[in-house]
């Protein structure tokens, strides 16, 4: 495992921590992906099925809507980080600091999906090293949570002029999550 497994008592529990911190990193790297994803659907997607309604007076029904959606989101589930990126400066003004977040982020986010652990092979074995990564990805964590908030704070006002009060919304993804969470509880319940 590492070179100091019989020397360092703490070097099994830093070990578990380097993994743990670079899980939560990719986690939050994922978010900016679906963030964006969800960002771009509501600069693109939403945006044209409300003109559209607006100009036909009529609404798609719930089952055109969730079609869409999905068919929508499936597609750019599909798309890198980098892409992703692309696609919502062209349809979205994108100020200085968000701009600079979102190349940060990619390039973050490329360091550690392709090379993390190869550049960190050597301080890796070592104790003062592994906690060296340890910070560094939680400042990566910390630069995903930014990039995703500063997204979803770019797209928000957009919502109420589709119509979507933003309390409401709020509201409905709180409540998705409550029930997901119990959800989650009760599996959990059910298999232990």
């Amino acid at each position: 495992m590492t070179d100091e497994t019989e020397d360092d008592p703490d070097a099994e529990f830093q070990v578990r921590e380097v993994f743990a911190y670079y899980g939560r990193a990719a986690y939050a790297a994922s978010c900016v992906e679906t963030g964006l994803a969800i960002a771009l659907m509501h600069v693109e997607l939403m945006s044209q099925v409300h003109g559209r309604a607006r100009r036909e007076r009529k609404a798609p029904t719930k089952a055109e809507w969730e079609a869409m959606f999905d068919a929508y989101m499936d597609k750019h589930h599909l798309l890198t980080l980098g892409t992703l990126i692309d696609r919502f400066r062209s349809v979205h003004r994108v100020d200085a600091s968000l701009d600079d977040l979102l190349t940060d982020s990619l390039r973050r986010r490329n360091a550690i999906a392709h090379e993390f652990f190869r550049e960190n092979a050597v301080a890796f074995a070592h104790s003062a090293g592994r906690l060296t990564m340890i910070e560094e990805l939680d400042r990566d964590h910390d630069l995903f949570t930014r990039t995703d908030e500063a997204v979803q704070a770019a797209v928000a006002p957009i919502l109420p002029r589709l119509g979507i009060d933003p309390e409401t919304h709020q509201r409905q993804i709180d409540e998705i999550s409550r029930r997901e969470l119990e959800s989650a509880r009760a599996a959990h319940r059910e298999t232990s």
